[in-house]
């Protein structure tokens, strides 16, 4: 549509430069209200029924109305002002001139509404014609391609039942090669055929078929011979999902099935994603939900996926070449999963994420427990040989039930697509897959191989070396009886924090890496997370606003505290099992605090009076009282195992969790930890009732006494 009328069908202009909108209103603030609003409403009318009406003039004129209605406070300048506001919003998708014609007149926003519908579907209907007309045509506009788009056969040829295996269902002649009599089918994508399993020696090398290889079992218990460069593994180039599923057998022979029926089941069958549900009542994302299984959902990918277009389009293409993703067909030509969840790019490897947080709500609590560094140094004697195993892909190891991928859509490039395996970003994919391994660690166990396990990550030790790991001595040192801090770790650690405390301004992706550096440390140097809830504050308050934040106050001061590290060339040593227990009982009322402990054969009370201006909230005056209590008793409790018994849960939590959203009560359990630590005291806080607490009458004396030996 042209934006101008056409030379020589212009009708003389005679205004002038100096003739502006605000000199027009001027002149027409003469005429009463009524002819005002009626010359304005002409002039739209004109404009519009001109044989080429210029959109830019008729939302000029139609401004100019609304504007000069609402100024004299006409009775249709709702109207006016709707008007123009959704014909300027409109502007590309529908005719503003039959819009305008439409409306002026009618009766407020239902009229507007009624009227955007009609000229909408004008619309459609005129491009759809367009389109038919173009169609042929050497000059008609190529439709865009999807990046998947060479993925899928459009129309396929009928095949023959004889040429495949007796299970294959051949695709048929239709215009659509998913639709069947029976309705929807899933198709296997043209250019994506799921591959074949490979076999490499040790040494990299093709195995050789004829020779058999005895099983680990013989070599390990009757000696069999047998030439470690021959072992074969799987190639990783040449990976398919799944594989677990072909090795059942096997799997029964080092499986209790009477102790592990569940991963008996997941094995034979795939996992069903319906043995996790729970109820969920709650909100998410704006929308309140009341369910026992998730009910059918979509959801946009994230903004971030239009920037990694490419990436996406190949990351999908790999897992569907390798079974782990199944590509269902284009979108309106099947049927779509249930649930469809949106994709992200973490951008700094960049790794492509699914966020399963909706399905998530449904799925119940799975705690289980990991084997990490701290149990390595119990396993690893002098000259150990000690080997470590990463499975690739290892959650793709693990099918789901067909009737549970549909809880796992993906919608992309005009394709939908389901996870065929587990899911990294399911709740439930850790423990099914660290439930499965255990399995394997047990077995060797039986047979005296130490291994340990961390989902798809296997430490292996055995003895008869004596070569040794320089990077795993490095970490942790047996003869010192310490984990220690590698110097390249360290060296990068202080950069990083030196570059935050030059800054005004902090990202939250920098505040995220020195979280995460603090966290790492945790063996080398205890009471780590106590000094970083500053940073997980400030990353906080960046998720909520999306803008830097200040490098000011406490988060200054908590990242100056890491300075120690600088000259820090110690060690924490690991402490000794205790054969001395102590037990402590802490109590605090409004004006007072109490303890009670046992030494020996004598019971000990002590307590002493708050401030009478101490209006602090009764959680930081229990965990005041924790601290005092171990203060005054000193170095009785050296060397010692503490249970200290309180009747709050506010105080138990921030000991065990290493801090707490509230700042105060924070630096309290710093400086628990520090005298703890200064006293190589071993404490553990327990909950009591207030009604069982020992301390709890000492807290409450009215009169001003001392500790009492009994």
């Amino acid at each position: 549509m042209d934006t101008q009328p056409k030379a020589g069908k212009r009708k003389p202009d005679s205004s002038t430069d100096s003739d502006t909108l605000e000199n027009r209103i001027a002149s027409l603030e003469k005429k009463t209200k009524v002819e005002i609003i009626t010359e304005l409403k002409d002039k739209v009318r004109t404009l519009c029924l001109q044989q080429s009406p210029s959109d830019s003039l008729i939302l000029l004129t139609l401004d100019e109305l609304a504007k000069f209605s609402k100024k004299l406070d006409h009775d249709d300048a709702d109207v006016y002002e709707e008007l123009a506001r959704q014909a300027n919003r409109h502007y590309s998708k529908l005719d503003i001139s039959s819009l305008c014609l439409s409306v002026l007149g009618g009766k407020a926003v239902d009229t507007i509404t009624k009227a955007i519908s009609k000229c909408l579907k004008e619309k459609q209907s005129e491009n759809k014609n367009d389109g038919n007309a173009a169609q042929g045509s050497d000059n008609a506009p190529k439709r865009e391609e999807s990046p998947l788009s060479n993925l899928y056969p459009q129309f396929p040829n009928p095949l023959m039942y004889s040429m495949y295996q007796p299970n294959y269902l051949p695709q048929g002649a239709q215009p659509y090669g998913n639709f069947t009599a029976g309705g929807y089918r899933n198709t296997r994508p043209m250019g994506a055929s799921k591959g074949k399993p490979a076999w490499l020696t040790l040494k990299g090398r093709v195995p050789s078929l004829t020779n058999l290889s005895p099983r680990a079992e013989e070599v390990y218990h009757d000696n069999v011979l047998f030439d470690i460069d021959s072992l074969q593994l799987r190639d990783p180039d040449k990976f398919v999902s799944g594989q677990l599923h072909n090795c059942v057998s096997e799997w029964r022979l080092i499986l209790d099935e009477n102790a592990h029926q569940d991963v008996v089941k997941w094995l034979e069958d795939g996992v069903d994603v319906g043995e996790f549900f729970r109820r969920f009542k709650g909100n998410f994302k704006g929308r309140n939900y009341d369910s026992e299984i998730p009910p059918r959902n979509y959801f946009q990918n994230a903004a971030i996926c239009k920037k990694y277009s490419a990436f996406i389009s190949k990351e999908l293409c790999e897992r569907i070449s390798t079974g782990c993703i199944k590509l269902l067909g284009r979108v309106g030509e099947c049927q779509p999963p249930k649930v469809i969840m949106p994709l992200t790019v973490e951008p700094s490897k960049p790794r492509l994420c699914h966020d399963e947080r909706y399905l998530n709500l449904w799925v119940k609590d799975l705690p289980f427990h990991l084997e990490n560094l701290k149990d390595v140094h119990r396993l690893v004697q002098e000259n150990a040989l000690m080997i470590t195993c990463d499975e690739k892909s290892g959650y793709d190891h693990v099918n789901l039930q067909e009737s549970s991928q549909t809880y796992f859509g993906i919608q992309f490039g005009g394709f939908y697509m389901t996870y065929t395996t587990l899911p990294f970003g399911w709740k439930a994919s850790p423990f099914i897959y660290q439930s499965i391994g255990i399995c394997v660690t047990s077995y060797l166990r039986q047979l005296d191989v130490i291994n340990t396990l961390y989902i798809d990550d296997r430490f292996v030790v055995t003895g008869g070396s004596k070569n040794s790991d320089d990077a795993m001595l490095e970490a942790i040192d047996s003869v010192k009886q310490a984990y220690i801090l590698p110097d390249d770790k360290k060296l990068k650690f202080i950069d990083l924090r030196k570059s935050i405390l030059l800054m005004d301004e902090v990202d939250l992706r920098t505040l995220q890496r020195f979280c995460g550096k603090c966290i790492s440390l945790t063996l080398a140097v205890p009471g780590c997370k106590l000094f970083c809830r500053e940073v997980n504050a400030a990353i906080s308050t960046c998720l909520k606003n999306s803008r830097k934040v200040k490098v000011l106050g406490p988060l200054r001061d908590e990242l100056m505290h890491w300075r120690f590290l600088d000259t820090w060339t110690g060690y924490s040593k690991w402490r000794s099992e205790f054969h001395k227990v102590i037990e402590l009982s802490t109590d605090s009322s409004g004006f007072r605090y109490g303890a009670s402990v046992k030494l020996e054969a004598s019971t000990m009370t002590l307590g002493d009076y708050w401030d009478t201006n101490d209006c602090r909230p009764i959680h930081e005056k229990e965990a005041d009282a924790v601290l005092k209590s171990l203060q005054s008793l000193d170095s009785s409790l050296q060397d010692s195992r503490v249970d200290l018994f309180t009747d709050n849960m506010a105080v138990i939590a921030a000991w065990e969790n290493q801090g707490c959203k509230s700042r105060a009560l924070s630096c309290i359990m710093k400086e628990i930890f520090s005298h703890v630590s200064t006293y190589n005291i071993d404490l553990h806080l327990k909950y009591v009732p207030s009604c069982l607490n020992e301390a709890d009458a000492p807290s409450r004396l009215t009169n001003t006494r001392g500790f009492n030996v009994k």
